[in-house]
Protein backbone atom coordinates (compact mmCIF):
# COMPACT_ATOMS: atom_id res chain seq x y z
CA UNK A 1 0.00 0.00 0.00
CA UNK A 2 1.05 3.83 -0.53
CA UNK A 3 3.13 5.02 2.72
CA UNK A 4 1.48 7.97 2.42
CA UNK A 5 -1.80 9.17 3.94
CA UNK A 6 -4.34 11.89 2.53
CA UNK A 7 -2.45 13.42 -0.73
CA UNK A 8 -3.11 17.28 -1.95
CA UNK A 9 -2.31 18.37 -5.20
CA UNK A 10 -3.06 21.62 -6.63
CA UNK A 11 -2.72 21.64 -10.46
CA UNK A 12 -1.99 24.48 -12.99
CA UNK A 13 -2.42 24.91 -16.52
CA UNK A 14 -2.02 27.56 -18.32
CA UNK A 15 -2.64 28.63 -22.23
CA UNK A 16 -3.79 32.60 -22.63
CA UNK A 17 -2.43 35.37 -21.62
CA UNK A 18 -4.12 39.06 -21.28
CA UNK A 19 -2.24 41.46 -24.60
CA UNK A 20 -1.40 43.46 -21.99
CA UNK A 21 0.96 41.28 -20.05
CA UNK A 22 3.39 41.11 -23.43
CA UNK A 23 3.39 37.32 -23.26
CA UNK A 24 2.62 35.25 -26.26
CA UNK A 25 -0.43 32.13 -25.43
CA UNK A 26 0.54 29.19 -25.53
CA UNK A 27 -1.30 25.43 -26.77
CA UNK A 28 -1.57 22.70 -24.62
CA UNK A 29 -0.69 23.71 -20.79
CA UNK A 30 -4.28 23.86 -20.31
CA UNK A 31 -4.25 19.85 -21.52
CA UNK A 32 -1.53 19.28 -19.61
CA UNK A 33 -3.03 19.94 -16.16
CA UNK A 34 -6.10 19.07 -16.80
CA UNK A 35 -4.63 14.99 -17.94
CA UNK A 36 -2.52 15.25 -15.69
CA UNK A 37 -5.20 15.85 -13.08
CA UNK A 38 -7.43 13.29 -14.50
CA UNK A 39 -4.28 10.95 -13.66
CA UNK A 40 -4.32 11.63 -10.34
CA UNK A 41 -7.55 11.00 -9.97
CA UNK A 42 -7.41 7.75 -11.63
CA UNK A 43 -4.33 6.02 -10.79
CA UNK A 44 -2.60 8.17 -8.08
CA UNK A 45 -5.11 7.19 -5.19
CA UNK A 46 -5.79 11.04 -5.06
CA UNK A 47 -9.53 11.96 -4.00
CA UNK A 48 -11.06 14.90 -5.96
CA UNK A 49 -12.04 16.58 -2.72
CA UNK A 50 -8.13 17.37 -1.97
CA UNK A 51 -7.01 18.13 -5.96
CA UNK A 52 -8.13 21.62 -6.92
CA UNK A 53 -7.26 21.79 -10.97
CA UNK A 54 -6.59 25.36 -12.45
CA UNK A 55 -7.39 25.95 -15.91
CA UNK A 56 -8.33 28.35 -18.81
CA UNK A 57 -9.19 24.77 -20.95
CA UNK A 58 -13.20 23.25 -20.79
CA UNK A 59 -12.39 20.75 -18.35
CA UNK A 60 -15.62 20.31 -16.01
CA UNK A 61 -13.66 20.75 -12.51
CA UNK A 62 -11.28 23.25 -13.84
CA UNK A 63 -11.40 26.79 -12.04
CA UNK A 64 -10.01 29.86 -13.72
CA UNK A 65 -6.46 30.35 -13.03
CA UNK A 66 -6.17 33.59 -11.10
CA UNK A 67 -2.53 33.63 -9.30
CA UNK A 68 -4.48 35.10 -5.88
CA UNK A 69 -6.51 32.08 -6.11
CA UNK A 70 -3.45 29.44 -6.92
CA UNK A 71 -1.57 30.96 -3.45
CA UNK A 72 -4.35 30.53 -1.82
CA UNK A 73 -5.06 27.12 -2.65
CA UNK A 74 -1.32 26.17 -2.48
CA UNK A 75 -1.65 27.32 0.86
CA UNK A 76 -4.96 25.58 1.97
CA UNK A 77 -3.31 22.03 0.80
CA UNK A 78 0.30 23.05 2.45
CA UNK A 79 -2.26 23.78 5.93
CA UNK A 80 -4.25 21.19 6.05
CA UNK A 81 -2.08 18.17 5.35
CA UNK A 82 -0.96 15.98 7.89
CA UNK A 83 2.17 14.36 9.12
CA UNK A 84 1.04 11.27 6.99
CA UNK A 85 0.10 13.28 3.83
CA UNK A 86 1.44 14.15 0.42
CA UNK A 87 1.08 17.98 -0.87
CA UNK A 88 2.15 18.14 -4.60
CA UNK A 89 1.78 21.44 -7.10
CA UNK A 90 1.62 20.97 -10.71
CA UNK A 91 2.44 24.10 -13.34
CA UNK A 92 2.62 24.41 -17.01
CA UNK A 93 2.73 27.78 -18.49
CA UNK A 94 4.96 30.96 -18.74
CA UNK A 95 8.07 31.05 -16.15
CA UNK A 96 10.23 34.06 -15.32
CA UNK A 97 12.75 34.93 -12.89
CA UNK A 98 14.36 38.27 -11.64
CA UNK A 99 17.66 38.62 -9.57
CA UNK A 100 15.47 37.78 -5.94
CA UNK A 101 13.41 34.92 -7.13
CA UNK A 102 11.69 32.73 -10.06
CA UNK A 103 7.85 33.02 -11.05
CA UNK A 104 5.08 31.11 -12.77
CA UNK A 105 3.09 33.18 -14.25
CA UNK A 106 -0.81 33.86 -15.06
CA UNK A 107 -2.35 35.95 -17.19
CA UNK A 108 -2.40 39.18 -14.68
CA UNK A 109 1.17 39.23 -15.29
CA UNK A 110 2.67 42.64 -15.65
CA UNK A 111 6.70 42.92 -16.31
CA UNK A 112 6.72 46.07 -14.33
CA UNK A 113 5.05 44.76 -11.18
CA UNK A 114 6.45 40.74 -11.57
CA UNK A 115 6.46 39.93 -7.82
CA UNK A 116 3.09 41.44 -7.29
CA UNK A 117 1.41 39.59 -9.98
CA UNK A 118 3.08 36.05 -10.24
CA UNK A 119 3.07 32.86 -8.52
CA UNK A 120 6.85 33.72 -6.35
CA UNK A 121 8.73 30.60 -5.80
CA UNK A 122 9.65 31.55 -2.75
CA UNK A 123 6.27 32.04 -1.72
CA UNK A 124 5.77 28.21 -2.53
CA UNK A 125 8.60 27.39 -0.84
CA UNK A 126 7.51 29.11 2.77
CA UNK A 127 3.51 27.09 1.94
CA UNK A 128 5.67 23.90 1.62
CA UNK A 129 8.12 24.38 4.90
CA UNK A 130 5.41 25.25 6.42
CA UNK A 131 3.33 22.27 6.20
CA UNK A 132 3.43 19.15 8.17
CA UNK A 133 2.85 17.12 4.90
CA UNK A 134 5.34 14.07 5.20
CA UNK A 135 6.49 14.26 1.13
CA UNK A 136 5.86 17.80 -0.61
CA UNK A 137 6.62 17.21 -4.54
CA UNK A 138 6.42 19.89 -7.08
CA UNK A 139 6.54 19.45 -10.98
CA UNK A 140 7.43 22.18 -13.45
CA UNK A 141 6.74 22.14 -17.10
CA UNK A 142 7.81 26.00 -18.00
CA UNK A 143 10.89 27.53 -19.15
CA UNK A 144 11.44 30.57 -20.98
CA UNK A 145 11.13 30.89 -24.57
CA UNK A 146 7.15 31.64 -25.22
CA UNK A 147 7.80 30.75 -28.81
CA UNK A 148 5.03 29.13 -30.95
CA UNK A 149 5.74 24.82 -29.82
CA UNK A 150 7.90 25.95 -27.11
CA UNK A 151 6.69 27.02 -23.20
CA UNK A 152 8.06 29.69 -20.72
CA UNK A 153 9.04 33.44 -20.72
CA UNK A 154 11.98 35.43 -21.46
CA UNK A 155 14.14 34.27 -18.62
CA UNK A 156 14.14 30.52 -16.79
CA UNK A 157 13.40 29.76 -13.50
CA UNK A 158 16.16 29.26 -11.37
CA UNK A 159 17.14 25.88 -10.29
CA UNK A 160 18.45 27.51 -7.10
CA UNK A 161 15.05 27.90 -6.34
CA UNK A 162 14.00 24.68 -6.61
CA UNK A 163 15.03 23.21 -3.16
CA UNK A 164 12.87 23.40 -0.72
CA UNK A 165 14.62 23.80 3.13
CA UNK A 166 12.25 20.77 4.55
CA UNK A 167 11.82 16.88 5.55
CA UNK A 168 10.60 15.20 2.39
CA UNK A 169 10.74 17.21 -1.03
CA UNK A 170 11.21 16.61 -4.49
CA UNK A 171 11.04 18.94 -7.28
CA UNK A 172 11.04 18.30 -11.12
CA UNK A 173 11.35 20.74 -13.89
CA UNK A 174 10.84 19.93 -17.69
CA UNK A 175 13.93 21.41 -18.59
CA UNK A 176 17.23 23.00 -17.65
CA UNK A 177 17.37 26.76 -17.32
CA UNK A 178 19.01 27.57 -21.25
CA UNK A 179 16.34 25.24 -22.78
CA UNK A 180 12.99 25.08 -23.72
CA UNK A 181 10.12 22.65 -23.05
CA UNK A 182 9.00 21.40 -25.93
CA UNK A 183 5.26 20.52 -27.05
CA UNK A 184 3.91 17.88 -29.59
CA UNK A 185 1.17 18.98 -32.38
CA UNK A 186 1.13 15.04 -32.87
CA UNK A 187 -0.19 14.34 -28.98
CA UNK A 188 -1.57 17.67 -28.15
CA UNK A 189 0.54 17.81 -24.78
CA UNK A 190 4.14 18.68 -24.11
CA UNK A 191 7.05 16.10 -24.14
CA UNK A 192 7.42 16.39 -20.95
CA UNK A 193 3.74 15.99 -19.07
CA UNK A 194 2.86 13.41 -21.84
CA UNK A 195 5.69 10.91 -20.38
CA UNK A 196 5.09 11.84 -16.86
CA UNK A 197 0.90 11.12 -16.94
CA UNK A 198 1.85 7.91 -18.83
CA UNK A 199 4.64 7.28 -16.27
CA UNK A 200 1.73 7.33 -13.32
CA UNK A 201 -0.46 4.94 -15.61
CA UNK A 202 2.10 2.02 -14.59
CA UNK A 203 4.51 2.47 -17.53
CA UNK A 204 6.78 3.66 -15.18
CA UNK A 205 6.92 0.78 -12.77
CA UNK A 206 9.94 -0.92 -12.26
CA UNK A 207 8.01 -3.88 -10.38
CA UNK A 208 4.89 -4.27 -12.07
CA UNK A 209 3.15 -3.30 -8.42
CA UNK A 210 4.02 0.29 -7.31
CA UNK A 211 4.94 3.18 -9.71
CA UNK A 212 7.51 4.86 -6.84
CA UNK A 213 9.06 8.50 -7.26
CA UNK A 214 12.81 7.16 -8.34
CA UNK A 215 10.09 5.24 -10.90
CA UNK A 216 8.77 8.34 -12.18
CA UNK A 217 11.69 10.37 -12.34
CA UNK A 218 14.23 8.28 -14.06
CA UNK A 219 11.14 7.32 -16.64
CA UNK A 220 10.51 10.78 -17.42
CA UNK A 221 13.82 12.00 -17.49
CA UNK A 222 15.16 8.76 -19.94
CA UNK A 223 11.95 9.02 -22.28
CA UNK A 224 12.38 13.24 -22.77
CA UNK A 225 15.38 13.15 -23.43
CA UNK A 226 15.02 9.89 -26.13
CA UNK A 227 12.21 11.55 -27.59
CA UNK A 228 13.34 14.96 -27.87
CA UNK A 229 16.93 13.81 -29.22
CA UNK A 230 15.39 12.20 -31.94
CA UNK A 231 13.47 14.92 -32.78
CA UNK A 232 16.57 16.82 -33.34
CA UNK A 233 15.59 18.76 -30.17
CA UNK A 234 17.16 19.39 -26.79
CA UNK A 235 15.60 19.03 -23.55
CA UNK A 236 17.09 17.86 -20.46
CA UNK A 237 14.43 17.36 -17.20
CA UNK A 238 15.89 18.14 -13.95
CA UNK A 239 15.23 16.39 -10.29
CA UNK A 240 16.05 17.62 -6.89
CA UNK A 241 15.22 16.19 -4.18
CA UNK A 242 15.94 15.19 -0.60
CA UNK A 243 13.51 11.89 0.60
CA UNK A 244 14.17 8.75 3.09
CA UNK A 245 12.81 5.23 1.77
CA UNK A 246 10.26 5.21 -1.49
CA UNK A 247 7.49 7.24 -2.13
CA UNK A 248 5.24 5.21 -3.91
CA UNK A 249 2.79 7.00 -5.87
CA UNK A 250 0.36 4.46 -7.48
CA UNK A 251 -0.76 0.75 -6.57
CA UNK A 252 -0.35 -0.17 -10.22
CA UNK A 253 -4.12 -1.90 -10.83
CA UNK A 254 -4.82 -1.40 -7.39
CA UNK A 255 -8.13 -0.58 -5.40
CA UNK A 256 -9.15 2.70 -5.71
CA UNK A 257 -7.95 2.95 -10.09
CA UNK A 258 -10.81 4.34 -11.98
CA UNK A 259 -11.14 4.34 -15.96
CA UNK A 260 -9.49 6.95 -17.69
CA UNK A 261 -10.99 10.07 -18.45
CA UNK A 262 -10.90 9.88 -22.65
CA UNK A 263 -7.78 12.34 -22.92
CA UNK A 264 -5.77 10.36 -20.27
CA UNK A 265 -6.32 6.75 -22.18
CA UNK A 266 -5.28 8.72 -25.66
CA UNK A 267 -1.91 9.26 -23.98
CA UNK A 268 -1.29 5.63 -22.25
CA UNK A 269 -2.86 3.85 -25.18
CA UNK A 270 -0.26 5.55 -27.67
CA UNK A 271 2.98 4.26 -29.06
CA UNK A 272 5.81 6.89 -28.42
CA UNK A 273 8.20 5.15 -30.85
CA UNK A 274 5.64 6.91 -33.44
CA UNK A 275 7.00 10.10 -32.28
CA UNK A 276 10.48 9.51 -33.54
CA UNK A 277 10.90 10.36 -36.96
CA UNK A 278 11.12 7.72 -39.55
CA UNK A 279 11.55 7.27 -43.19
CA UNK A 280 7.75 6.61 -43.28
CA UNK A 281 7.25 10.34 -42.12
CA UNK A 282 9.85 11.87 -44.72
CA UNK A 283 7.18 12.96 -46.84
CA UNK A 284 5.56 14.52 -43.80
CA UNK A 285 8.65 16.54 -43.06
CA UNK A 286 9.23 17.36 -46.34
CA UNK A 287 5.37 18.99 -47.08
CA UNK A 288 6.20 20.95 -43.30
CA UNK A 289 8.93 22.22 -44.47
CA UNK A 290 7.88 23.39 -48.19
CA UNK A 291 4.31 25.08 -46.60
CA UNK A 292 7.17 27.12 -43.97
CA UNK A 293 9.23 27.82 -46.77
CA UNK A 294 6.13 29.49 -49.21
CA UNK A 295 5.44 31.84 -46.27
CA UNK A 296 6.98 35.48 -44.85
CA UNK A 297 9.14 34.73 -41.93
CA UNK A 298 7.35 36.71 -39.34
CA UNK A 299 10.84 38.63 -38.12
CA UNK A 300 11.57 39.35 -41.52
CA UNK A 301 11.13 42.51 -41.03
CA UNK A 302 13.73 42.51 -37.93
CA UNK A 303 16.41 40.48 -39.31
CA UNK A 304 19.28 41.81 -40.77
CA UNK A 305 21.41 40.28 -43.85
CA UNK A 306 25.07 41.29 -42.75
CA UNK A 307 26.74 42.12 -40.24
CA UNK A 308 27.78 44.42 -42.00
CA UNK A 309 24.27 46.30 -42.90
CA UNK A 310 23.89 45.86 -38.99
CA UNK A 311 26.74 48.02 -38.43
CA UNK A 312 26.32 50.65 -41.08
CA UNK A 313 22.36 50.84 -39.93
CA UNK A 314 23.58 51.36 -36.23
CA UNK A 315 25.79 53.66 -36.93
CA UNK A 316 23.21 55.95 -38.72
CA UNK A 317 20.63 55.39 -35.44
CA UNK A 318 22.97 56.72 -33.40
CA UNK A 319 23.70 59.72 -35.19
CA UNK A 320 19.96 60.47 -35.58
CA UNK A 321 19.16 59.66 -32.36
CA UNK A 322 21.85 62.16 -31.01
CA UNK A 323 20.48 64.72 -33.49
CA UNK A 324 16.98 63.97 -32.08
CA UNK A 325 18.70 64.43 -28.40
CA UNK A 326 19.72 67.36 -28.93
CA UNK A 327 17.31 69.33 -30.66
CA UNK A 328 15.37 68.45 -27.56
CA UNK A 329 17.85 69.21 -25.10
CA UNK A 330 17.52 72.92 -26.73
CA UNK A 331 14.74 73.47 -24.62
CA UNK A 332 15.97 76.49 -22.65
CA UNK A 333 14.90 76.41 -19.23
CA UNK A 334 15.11 79.47 -16.36
CA UNK A 335 17.45 79.93 -13.89
CA UNK A 336 20.34 77.88 -14.78
CA UNK A 337 18.70 74.62 -15.33
CA UNK A 338 19.74 72.33 -18.65
CA UNK A 339 18.99 69.99 -20.59
CA UNK A 340 22.32 68.11 -21.89
CA UNK A 341 22.32 65.46 -24.69
CA UNK A 342 25.38 63.49 -24.93
CA UNK A 343 26.75 60.11 -26.28
CA UNK A 344 29.05 57.73 -25.22
CA UNK A 345 29.94 54.00 -25.50
CA UNK A 346 27.66 51.30 -23.63
CA UNK A 347 30.25 50.80 -20.43
CA UNK A 348 30.08 54.89 -19.76
CA UNK A 349 25.75 54.91 -19.87
CA UNK A 350 24.12 55.78 -16.59
CA UNK A 351 23.16 52.69 -14.00
CA UNK A 352 25.39 50.38 -16.36
CA UNK A 353 24.78 47.39 -14.21
CA UNK A 354 21.33 47.36 -14.23
CA UNK A 355 20.86 47.66 -17.66
CA UNK A 356 23.34 44.64 -17.86
CA UNK A 357 20.89 42.95 -15.44
CA UNK A 358 18.02 43.64 -16.96
CA UNK A 359 19.26 42.55 -20.27
CA UNK A 360 20.67 39.32 -18.62
CA UNK A 361 17.42 38.61 -17.69
CA UNK A 362 15.74 39.23 -20.86
CA UNK A 363 14.84 37.29 -23.68
CA UNK A 364 18.00 38.38 -25.49
CA UNK A 365 20.49 37.19 -22.86
CA UNK A 366 21.98 34.25 -24.91
CA UNK A 367 22.08 36.40 -28.64
CA UNK A 368 22.94 39.76 -27.53
CA UNK A 369 26.70 40.39 -29.33
CA UNK A 370 27.36 42.35 -26.15
CA UNK A 371 29.65 41.25 -23.20
CA UNK A 372 29.05 40.63 -19.85
CA UNK A 373 31.47 41.55 -16.78
CA UNK A 374 31.34 39.40 -13.54
CA UNK A 375 33.23 40.48 -10.23
CA UNK A 376 34.27 37.91 -7.69
CA UNK A 377 32.21 39.06 -4.22
CA UNK A 378 32.53 37.89 -0.90
CA UNK A 379 29.32 37.17 1.02
CA UNK A 380 28.30 35.61 4.10
CA UNK A 381 25.28 32.64 5.14
CA UNK A 382 24.26 31.60 8.18
CA UNK A 383 25.34 27.80 9.50
CA UNK A 384 25.07 26.11 13.07
CA UNK A 385 28.24 24.50 14.80
CA UNK A 386 27.83 21.98 17.13
CA UNK A 387 30.29 22.23 20.30
CA UNK A 388 30.73 19.67 23.00
CA UNK A 389 32.35 20.51 26.87
CA UNK A 390 32.27 17.89 29.29
CA UNK A 391 29.27 17.59 31.24
CA UNK A 392 30.96 17.71 35.07
CA UNK A 393 27.85 16.85 36.64
CA UNK A 394 27.69 16.53 40.56
CA UNK A 395 30.64 17.38 42.58
CA UNK A 396 32.64 18.46 39.46
CA UNK A 397 33.40 14.28 38.79
CA UNK A 398 32.51 14.68 34.75
CA UNK A 399 29.94 11.80 35.42
CA UNK A 400 30.49 8.85 33.10
CA UNK A 401 32.02 10.90 30.36
CA UNK A 402 29.00 12.95 29.23
CA UNK A 403 29.03 15.93 27.13
CA UNK A 404 26.80 18.64 27.09
CA UNK A 405 26.22 20.40 22.66
CA UNK A 406 25.41 23.33 22.10
CA UNK A 407 24.71 24.86 18.72
CA UNK A 408 25.37 28.45 17.70
CA UNK A 409 24.87 30.23 14.82
CA UNK A 410 27.55 31.32 12.96
CA UNK A 411 28.42 33.70 9.65
CA UNK A 412 30.60 31.92 7.11
CA UNK A 413 31.77 33.60 4.15
CA UNK A 414 31.91 32.35 0.47
CA UNK A 415 32.79 33.56 -2.72
CA UNK A 416 30.09 34.26 -5.60
CA UNK A 417 30.73 35.65 -8.94
CA UNK A 418 28.29 38.84 -9.16
CA UNK A 419 27.26 40.55 -12.65
CA UNK A 420 28.96 44.34 -13.08
CA UNK A 421 28.49 46.05 -16.28
CA UNK A 422 27.85 45.24 -19.66
CA UNK A 423 30.05 46.50 -22.47
CA UNK A 424 30.42 46.81 -25.98
CA UNK A 425 32.58 44.92 -28.31
CA UNK A 426 35.71 45.91 -29.83
CA UNK A 427 34.59 48.36 -32.79
CA UNK A 428 31.22 49.15 -32.53
CA UNK A 429 30.12 52.56 -32.21
CA UNK A 430 28.91 55.21 -29.88
CA UNK A 431 25.28 53.16 -28.96
CA UNK A 432 24.42 55.01 -26.30
CA UNK A 433 22.93 58.74 -26.10
CA UNK A 434 21.29 60.26 -23.07
CA UNK A 435 19.49 63.62 -22.07
CA UNK A 436 19.92 64.60 -18.82
CA UNK A 437 18.57 66.96 -16.67
CA UNK A 438 20.76 68.89 -14.47
CA UNK A 439 19.38 71.27 -12.09
CA UNK A 440 20.73 74.20 -10.60
CA UNK A 441 20.44 73.66 -7.52
CA UNK A 442 20.11 70.66 -4.81
CA UNK A 443 16.41 71.24 -4.21
CA UNK A 444 16.10 69.42 -7.45
CA UNK A 445 17.09 65.65 -8.53
CA UNK A 446 19.36 64.84 -11.56
CA UNK A 447 17.57 62.62 -13.84
CA UNK A 448 18.75 60.80 -17.20
CA UNK A 449 16.73 59.41 -20.31
CA UNK A 450 19.42 56.68 -21.92
CA UNK A 451 18.58 55.25 -24.99
CA UNK A 452 21.34 52.34 -26.02
CA UNK A 453 21.36 50.32 -29.46
CA UNK A 454 22.55 46.58 -28.74
CA UNK A 455 23.57 44.25 -31.32
CA UNK A 456 21.89 40.91 -31.22
CA UNK A 457 22.82 38.09 -33.31
CA UNK A 458 20.66 38.76 -36.29
CA UNK A 459 19.64 42.54 -35.76
CA UNK A 460 19.48 45.36 -33.53
CA UNK A 461 17.60 46.11 -29.92
CA UNK A 462 16.44 49.29 -28.47
CA UNK A 463 16.62 49.72 -24.71
CA UNK A 464 15.88 52.41 -23.02
CA UNK A 465 15.35 53.54 -19.69
CA UNK A 466 14.65 56.96 -17.16
CA UNK A 467 17.05 57.24 -13.75
CA UNK A 468 16.81 59.67 -11.31
CA UNK A 469 19.45 60.67 -8.10
CA UNK A 470 18.60 60.53 -5.04
CA UNK A 471 20.08 62.60 -2.08
CA UNK A 472 23.04 61.71 0.24
CA UNK A 473 24.63 62.65 3.39
CA UNK A 474 27.58 63.73 2.29
CA UNK A 475 25.22 66.44 0.37
CA UNK A 476 25.82 65.08 -2.80
CA UNK A 477 23.39 63.59 -5.41
CA UNK A 478 23.84 59.94 -6.50
CA UNK A 479 22.31 57.66 -9.08
CA UNK A 480 19.67 55.85 -7.52
CA UNK A 481 19.44 51.99 -8.60
CA UNK A 482 16.17 51.01 -7.38
CA UNK A 483 14.86 54.47 -10.15
CA UNK A 484 16.03 52.59 -13.02
CA UNK A 485 13.03 52.09 -15.31
CA UNK A 486 12.92 50.55 -18.59
CA UNK A 487 10.31 52.33 -21.11
CA UNK A 488 11.70 50.70 -24.51
CA UNK A 489 13.13 47.22 -25.01
CA UNK A 490 12.30 46.04 -28.43
CA UNK A 491 13.89 44.92 -31.63
CA UNK A 492 14.21 48.25 -34.29
CA UNK A 493 12.94 47.24 -38.05
CA UNK A 494 15.41 46.78 -40.97
CA UNK A 495 14.04 50.16 -42.41
CA UNK A 496 14.78 52.37 -39.06
CA UNK A 497 14.87 55.93 -39.22
CA UNK A 498 10.97 57.43 -39.08
CA UNK A 499 10.64 54.51 -36.67
CA UNK A 500 13.48 55.85 -34.37
CA UNK A 501 12.78 59.40 -34.47
CA UNK A 502 8.63 58.76 -33.82
CA UNK A 503 10.14 56.37 -30.27
CA UNK A 504 12.01 59.53 -29.30
CA UNK A 505 8.87 61.94 -29.64
CA UNK A 506 7.16 59.68 -27.42
CA UNK A 507 10.03 59.12 -24.89
CA UNK A 508 11.22 62.56 -24.62
CA UNK A 509 7.83 63.54 -23.23
CA UNK A 510 7.37 60.41 -21.09
CA UNK A 511 10.83 61.83 -19.73
CA UNK A 512 9.66 65.55 -19.57
CA UNK A 513 6.78 64.00 -17.06
CA UNK A 514 9.68 61.76 -15.23
CA UNK A 515 11.20 64.83 -14.43
CA UNK A 516 8.38 67.05 -12.92
CA UNK A 517 7.37 63.86 -10.91
CA UNK A 518 11.00 63.47 -9.27
CA UNK A 519 11.13 66.85 -8.91
CA UNK A 520 7.61 67.04 -6.90
CA UNK A 521 9.03 64.07 -4.83
CA UNK A 522 11.73 65.77 -4.15
CA UNK A 523 10.13 68.89 -2.92
CA UNK A 524 7.84 66.64 -0.74
CA UNK A 525 10.68 64.84 0.81
CA UNK A 526 11.82 68.38 2.04
CA UNK A 527 8.85 69.64 2.65
CA UNK A 528 7.85 66.72 5.01
CA UNK A 529 11.44 66.98 6.40
CA UNK A 530 11.33 70.45 7.20
CA UNK A 531 7.84 70.35 9.10
CA UNK A 532 9.46 67.25 11.24
CA UNK A 533 11.85 69.82 12.29
CA UNK A 534 10.10 72.62 13.15
CA UNK A 535 7.52 70.56 15.16
CA UNK A 536 10.27 69.41 16.84
CA UNK A 537 11.77 72.92 18.34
Amino acid sequence: MPTVGKRHAVVVGVNNYDTDSGLGNLQYCANDAESLYDALLSYAQFDASNVVLFSDGSHKDAHRPSYSDILSAVEQACRLASEDDLVLFFFAGHGTRDDSDSYFLTSEYRANIVADSSISIQKLNSYFKQSKAKFKVRIFDACHSGRFARRGLVTPVSLEHLAVNAEGWASLAACKENQYSHELAEIGHGVFSYFLIRGLSGHASSDGKYVTLDDLKMYVLDKTIDLTTKRGLEQTPVFRGDQAGRLEFCLVGGPGATAPSPSVAKIVTSEPDKLAPSPAATPGFLKELAEIAEKDPPVSNFIYQSDKTRLEIATKLCEVSFETATKYACNELPRGHKLVAKKAVLKECILNDSLARYIKNSQIANLVDCEFIYKEVTRHKDEWETTEEPNWGLGGLGMFGSKTRTKRKVSVPYQEQELSEIVDKKGWPNSVTSIEYRPASRDYPFCNCTTAILPWAHGLYLAAYFATSVATKSMSDSWDTDSFSMRIFKAIPVEPIPWIQSEWETLFAQFVSFVVECTKARHMSIGKTLVLQTSKK
